[in-house]
């Protein structure tokens, strides 16, 4: 995908983490590497932010969405998740890479999709914003942190296909129905580490590999560390 047309309605915005510091130039050229890789679909076109966070930063700007949103309990779900990890983290003592490995990073991504229908099938108001959450990116391969980056691209993706199908049933249902349905057909809702919360992630992974990016999400998977 070309990324002039991509950044034209996706604007990236660093929250935590300085623009111009080493890692703030090194996800913002594998942000590129991954845009320039993406198929030309429609789909894409409905990403209007792109947030670099730290975990910090994310639980704050997070907090004040659901004050905003409060039925969206994905995102009050992700704070309670980033939250632990963090609680887990501060009693750490271990060595960065050993923690990785044996208490994990926590959240390190998340996508929020805001599907809109018309008759038509036109899907293009509505709305995707993706949140990176970087505390250990410096600890990760560039493949590593271009698997995240694709998953939480690709979260959106596989959910635009399904419901792309399922237009003439959506436009019928009311508002409560409908995210029911939603739920349903995309298979989310489900907490962090659980078995439904596994087999989930398997779809916006299975699409990554859909749209090119098999080397990445295999190195996302493995979560090896590396010093920095």
């Amino acid at each position: 995908m070309d990324p002039t047309k991509f950044y034209k309605h996706a604007e990236v915005k660093f929250k935590g983490i300085e623009e111009d510091s080493n890692l703030g130039k090194r996800l913002s050229r594998l942000l590129d590497k991954v845009v320039q890789s993406l198929p030309d679909e429609e789909q894409f076109g409905v990403v209007h932010a792109i947030w670099l966070h730290t975990k910090e930063s994310f639980i704050e700007s997070a907090e004040e969405f659901v004050r905003k949103n409060p039925s969206l309990h994905s995102v009050k779900q992700t704070i309670d998740e980033v939250k632990m990890s963090m609680m887990l983290w501060q009693q750490n003592t271990d060595p960065v890479c050993k923690a990785l490995k044996e208490i994990g990073s926590g959240p390190d991504g998340f996508s929020l999709f805001w599907p809109a229908f018309k008759k038509t099938g036109y899907m293009g108001d509505s709305d995707c914003a993706i949140s990176l959450i970087v505390d250990y990116y410096e600890y990760r391969t560039d493949d590593y942190i271009m698997g995240v980056i694709a998953h939480e691209l690709a979260e959106m993706s596989y959910k635009w296909g399904i419901l792309k199908k399922e237009i003439p049933n959506m436009i019928k249902m009311k508002d409560k129905g409908r995210n029911a349905r939603l739920r349903q057909l995309t298979e989310t809702g489900f907490r962090g580490g659980s078995d439904e919360y596994y087999k989930h992630e398997e779809l916006p992974n299975n699409e990554a590999r859909r749209l090119g990016f098999r080397k990445e999400i295999d190195e996302m998977l493995k979560g090896e560390c590396v010093e920095p």
